[in-house]
């Protein structure tokens, strides 16, 4: 090939690029005169060769900036997640909130598919559906699928390391699906009300909810009403994630009552032991209460 006819060839392969991302400083003739400063003493032969190179890596390279900076598509999963001992307020795209507890995370796409939002949980959320921008709300918890149609505030609860998907519902009411239902029978489950579903087992059981402190992760609140101390020491294993244990039934049922905002479990455990007349042992990370009864 003649030097008029690879030079030639060139500045075709210069003209042909086009669609350069704003941010880089390049254009055609600053190109050419590039060329002609660097490879005017070049062996036709090896030049022909140069130049094939040097347009199929402008090309490759074009390519790949489009694909970086003009994604094929704008929908994209968004993960949120927390570590141990946070607890977290997310805003969903839609203006509804999520708040996420130790351990948690939540994922869904950027935007709706079909009016229907869906997010998969893991850990324990809690979420404010007050914005209905869509059709509906489908929660995804290992089996258990939660739809919301109208305003809800719910509270799932999923850990891995749990056979049982705990669902309460604070305000609303929403359907609630075993993944494998053949018939795809839902149950409803109103405001103030609760549900399990097993994970293995693959059933769903609904009843009231008796814990007013299943929220206490995200308030920092926790209220006793004449509560058993058996039932409080649940509460509190489960909120400070310590073991507590009481060293005979005949205390099982002494009933204890107390309103506590953002409380050391030292503080509570005191007030247990003074108006209870019960005694409280430390045992590196595990608790035990003990004492006569209060029959």
């Amino acid at each position: 090939m003649k030097d008029n006819n690879v030079d030639k060839l060139f500045r075709e392969k210069i003209n042909q690029l086009s669609g350069l991302p704003e941010n880089i400083v390049w254009n055609k003739e600053s190109g050419w005169l590039q060329y002609q400063e660097r490879f005017n003493k070049v062996k036709p032969i090896n030049k022909e060769i140069i130049i094939t190179l040097l347009s199929m890596a402008a090309m490759l390279v074009i390519v790949l900036l489009t694909l970086v900076l003009n994604p094929l598509s704008k929908n994209r999963t968004v993960i949120k997640q927390n570590n141990t001992g946070e607890v977290s307020q997310i805003n969903l795209p839609d203006g509804n909130k999520a708040w996420l507890n130790s351990n948690s995370s939540i994922e869904y796409f950027s935007e709706a598919k079909s009016g229907n939002f869906e997010v998969v949980v893991t850990g324990e959320v809690y979420f404010e559906i007050n914005n209905l921008e869509h059709d509906q709300y489908t929660l995804k918890a290992y089996n258990a699928i939660v739809i919301a149609e109208k305003a809800a505030s719910i509270n799932i609860k999923a850990y891995a390391h749990k056979e049982n998907i705990d669902i309460n519902v604070k305000t609303g009411a929403i359907k609630v699906f075993e993944e494998g239902s053949p018939n795809g029978l839902a149950l409803i489950v109103t405001q103030g009300n609760y549900c399990s579903v097993h994970k293995s087992q693959k059933l769903i059981y609904a009843a009231s909810n008796n814990n007013d402190n299943y929220l206490a992760w995200k308030t920092g609140q926790i209220i006793f009403e004449d509560q058993s101390i058996a039932s409080v020491i649940d509460v509190l294993s489960e909120y400070y994630n310590r073991p507590i244990e009481i060293s005979s039934e005949s205390i099982a049922y002494c009933t204890f009552s107390g309103t506590f905002e953002n409380p050391a479990l030292e503080n509570i455990l005191n007030k247990i032991q003074k108006d209870l007349n019960l005694q409280v042992k430390y045992t590196g990370t595990k608790i035990t209460i003990s004492g006569i009864g209060c029959l």
